[in-house]
């Protein structure tokens, strides 16, 4: 309780202390409002002015738009003139373009096409009488050249002579039969024919004509059929000509009635018009020249509208300005007027705000001087109080009511020290008597220890003896590791032998084959027989170079073997695999380069050698290096043959699989992307080597891999990942999918996509998604379908 009056007493005092304060700034802060206030003016009442400020603002620059009006109707007058100038078959001022009476646009397109009908009519009726003039021609130009080349005979030919014929034969009959023929009809008969022929001689004379005709005739019948058919096609094209002359004849006349309608439609407006197709574009200058002569009369008018409306707000301002006593003319303008205006209603509204602004704060701070007194008396009345309550609690202790609260307070956090102090003496002895207690445990487990293990210490002291067991372990431990050790080393070392003795076998094996193979009694024949292959290499043709090649590389399988040996690698071991038997022929190479150098070295000590017993010791150290060069060459042989199997099988397995994985792979990447890009394309570098690129969407742009981003280049990887699992999974049993935080350089948009991607995979196996960031769980919750997410959280 004590405690609990002081602090109510010090916090009865600062808040007095506080009010006190405020109380004072607060009747400062009256007294200065109220000079503030007695030295402003009264501000003019400006409504009128504000309102006739407000009619010209809404109106907007009227002024400007006044001459901008002006200048424009002066610039569409001159246009308009030029336009009329230039306008041809008529002049006049522009008002009076209204009162032409043109046709319409509608007559002189019916009057267009009509003439144009027309027109063609008659070029058509031309062409059609020239080309029947010059048939005609022709056809009389054929007859001519059938009369010059020979006058063929006609079938009325043939008649006359056979008529002439007969009439002989009766009178040879008569002769015949004993009768006189008459004389008249004997003279006529003899007299067409040239001489004096008798009868006889007559009719045979008749009888060779009938009969020449006839063959000539025959002999010319096609020139007469000819001839026969030009006379008859000239009757007929001569008819259509004289048809054709007439019709063209009406079609000009035609034309000319329409002429004079097209001129007896414009002699209302004085025109003498062109033809229609050249009148249309004067139609249309016209039109445009009276929409222009519309404009400017609607302009003009629009103009003195504005004229005075300017003046009628310029009487209203100045007449809203002498009411507050300011003097403006009539004759300035309108904007000077406006501004004068805006001046003074913003000088008088800004003396009102702040005479209102003082007002409202001496309202304020009055309430607060009211507030702050009334709170000073409630604090006198706490204040009160509280005495009260210290001298009851003070007398009840035995302290002076007198004293104020921090002595108070010290006294009693001096007992409550003295109280401390007691509890924790408790407390310690109570920790002593524990401690003797653990040691006495303490000394009967350490004489267990000595009395089982080591009762030669019996006589130590129990933390001596303690440490010396101690001391005893460890050097146990030390032992036991250093025994496990060399029971290690022993197992390696005898594997290491075993091996040893399993490569010496391998290469013996591998020597007696090669001899047996090279037809060689020794091993060291084989240095001629390799010699003598090499000739024989280099002398044999490209396909048997190829063949043989073939032949070394499968290690004598066929080919076909050796093929399906290939396929058979897991794709997944190549790379792997690759490197590391790259990096071993990189060592074999270096071990071979030492090896050599070191041949050479040898060779050369040895032709400077003399026959001492040195030159057997280096003839034996190069047997020596000969027989671990020879096992080198068989690692290294078989070092290369697996790098070419690899290879062959890395481009088997990106010819079988290249095109479908980087068709699957573009979809997934353009689809995690969100359509950044459209896809992934294989290229070629500069060293020419398979490459992949982006295709930037709508650009058409490759991006390489290492222009990409690196949140771009994770989708690409995976993209291409989720493609082989795909089509790993079309041939193979399910197996779950596991990734941990993929999408970390990923936006939520990738993220998002991509989180559907992994939904639809999940159709085909598991796919299991770890991650620490809450946000990614939330997207997945918003874009893949509950039925297919489960989201299990590992606390």
């Amino acid at each position: 309780e004590i405690r609990e009056l002081n602090k109510t007493y010090e916090r009865l005092t600062t808040r007095q202390e506080s009010d006190d304060g405020r109380l004072q700034k607060l009747k400062t802060q009256i007294r200065f409002l109220k000079a503030r206030r007695e030295k402003l003016a009264v501000p003019a009442d400006v409504t009128s002015l504000k309102a006739a400020i407000h009619t010209i603002q809404r109106a907007g620059p009227v002024e400007n738009q006044y001459s901008e009006l002006l200048l424009a109707v002066e610039h569409k007058e001159k246009e308009l003139e030029s336009a009329l100038q230039r306008l041809p078959l008529w002049t006049g001022r522009p008002e009076t373009v209204d009162t032409l009476q043109c046709p319409s646009m509608e007559s002189v397109n019916r009057f267009e096409e009509k003439f144009t009908v027309l027109q063609r009519r008659i070029e058509k009726l031309q062409d059609e009488n020239h080309a029947a003039a010059q048939e005609v021609l022709q056809v009389q130009a054929e007859l001519d050249a059938i009369r010059l080349a020979r006058k063929v005979p006609a079938e009325s030919d043939l008649d006359r002579a056979r008529s002439v014929r007969t009439a002989g034969w009766s009178l040879v009959r008569m002769k015949l039969e004993g009768d006189e023929p008459p004389a008249g009809d004997l003279s006529a008969f003899t007299g067409r024919f040239d001489g004096d022929l008798i009868l006889p001689d007559a009719f045979e004379k008749s009888m060779d004509k009938a009969d020449h005709i006839a063959d000539r005739l025959r002999r010319e019948a096609g020139q007469v059929s000819r001839k026969g058919e030009l006379e008859s096609r000239k009757q007929r094209i001569e008819k259509t000509l004289k048809t054709l002359e007439k019709s063209l004849a009406d079609a000009r006349s035609e034309q000319t009635v329409l002429e004079a309608e097209w001129k007896q439609r414009w002699k209302a407006a004085g025109i003498e018009p062109l033809p229609p197709g050249e009148m249309r574009p004067w139609l249309s200058d016209v039109q445009s020249i009276r929409e222009k002569t519309a404009v400017i009369r609607s302009e003009k008018l629009k103009a003195e509208t504005m004229a005075s409306e300017i003046d009628s707000m310029k009487t209203l301002l100045v007449q809203a300005l002498s009411e507050v006593g300011k003097t403006a003319d009539t004759g300035d303008p309108l904007s000077r007027l406006a501004g004068l205006g805006s001046d003074y209603v913003e000088s008088q509204e800004k003396l009102q705000l702040q005479m209102e602004k003082i007002d409202a704060e001496l309202i304020n701070r009055r309430q607060e001087k009211e507030d702050v007194e009334a709170g000073l008396a409630a604090l006198a009345e706490k204040f009160s109080r509280w005495e009260d309550r210290w001298a009851e609690t003070m007398t009840a202790i035995g302290v002076d009511p007198g004293v104020r609260p921090a002595a108070a307070m010290m006294i009693i956090e001096n007992i409550r020290e003295a109280e401390t102090l007691a509890g924790q003496a408790d407390v310690l002895k109570k920790r002593i008597e524990g401690i003797d207690r653990d040691a006495g445990t303490f000394r009967g487990q350490v004489g267990h220890l000595v009395d089982t293990l080591a009762p030669e210490l019996g006589n130590e002291p129990p933390e001596r003896a303690a440490v010396l067991l101690n001391s005893r372990l460890t050097e146990a431990r030390k032992l036991q590791a250093a025994q496990q050790g060399i029971k290690a080393q022993l197992a390696a070392a005898n594997a290491e032998r075993t091996d040893a003795e399993k490569r010496v076998a391998d290469a013996r094996t591998l020597l007696d084959s090669l001899c047996r193979e090279a037809r060689c009694a020794v091993p060291e024949e084989l240095e001629q027989v390799e010699k003598r292959s090499r000739a024989r290499q280099r002398l044999s043709s490209e396909l048997e170079s190829i063949g043989t090649r073939l032949r070394e590389l499968s290690a004598g399988a066929t080919v076909d073997a050796f093929i399906a040996e290939a396929g058979s690698v897991e794709a997944d071991s190549i790379d792997p695999g690759l490197e590391r038997t790259a990096g071993e022929i990189e060592t074999l190479e270096k071990e071979r380069s030492a090896l050599d150098q070191t041949i050479g070295t040898e060779k050369g000590e040895l032709a400077r050698m003399d026959g001492s017993a040195k030159a057997a010791e280096y003839a034996e150290e190069k047997q020596r290096l000969l027989a671990d060069l020879e096992s080198d060459v068989e690692h290294y042989a078989r070092f290369r043959i697996a790098s070419v199997i690899l290879a062959r099988t890395i481009e088997q397995y990106r010819e079988k699989h290249q095109g479908p994985l980087i068709r699957r792979a573009s979809r997934l990447f353009s689809r995690m992307t969100a359509g950044a890009f459209e896809g992934v394309r294989a290229e070629y570098d500069e060293k020419d080597n398979p490459v992949l690129a982006g295709i930037r969407a709508g650009e058409n742009n490759m991006v390489p891999v290492a222009g990409m981003s690196d949140g771009t280049a994770d989708q690409l990887y995976l993209a291409l990942r989720l493609a082989s699992l795909e089509q790993y999974l079309d041939h193979n049993e399910p197996m779950p999918f596991i990734v941990d935080d993929i999408l970390l350089r990923f936006d939520d948009a990738r993220s998002a996509a991509t989180l559907k991607v992994l939904a639809d995979l999940s159709q085909k196996t598991q796919v299991i998604f770890f991650t620490h960031h809450r946000h990614l769980a939330d997207l997945a919750g918003n874009n893949v379908d509950s039925e297919v997410l489960k989201q299990h959280l590992l606390v």
